[in-house]
């Protein structure tokens, strides 16, 4: 992302300062998925327990 953001050559701003939302979104996404990961897991780890019963 900060590839692009340097190839906008300052047309929407700072560089500097456009980089920043596109960190937080990538923070926020690890998290997210993180969580999404985790209920997967209990999913198939409810649905292993089911058919082994």
């Amino acid at each position: 992302m900060v590839a692009v953001v340097e190839q906008l050559g300052g047309a929407f701003g700072e560089s500097g300062l456009l980089v920043l939302p596109c960190v937080a979104a990538h923070l926020l996404q690890i998290i997210m998925d993180s969580f999404l990961v985790n209920f997967w897991l209990r999913k198939d780890l409810s649905s292993n327990s089911v058919k082994a019963a």
